[in-house]
């Protein structure tokens, strides 16, 4: 038991939003299709995560910027 315990904490996988669902975690909607998901390691899914929200961020920027 001590074993499984250990192990769940560095032998788990996550699910992604490929498309980011900004806003709809607690909605019904497209975002939660299974085409949209997938599974990633939590190391990936930081990378990934981190990676969407400054490619947001950016946008924002850009969007706050024109106008």
């Amino acid at each position: 038991m001590r074993d499984w315990r250990a192990a769940k904490k560095i032998a788990r996988l996550e699910v992604n939003h490929v498309v980011p669902c900004i806003g709809k975690h607690g909605q019904l909607s497209c975002s939660h299709h299974l085409d949209n998901l997938e599974t990633l390691c939590p190391a990936c899914h930081r990378v990934e995560t981190t990676a969407q929200r400054v490619a947001a961020t950016a946008e924002r920027e850009v969007v706050r910027a024109s106008t």
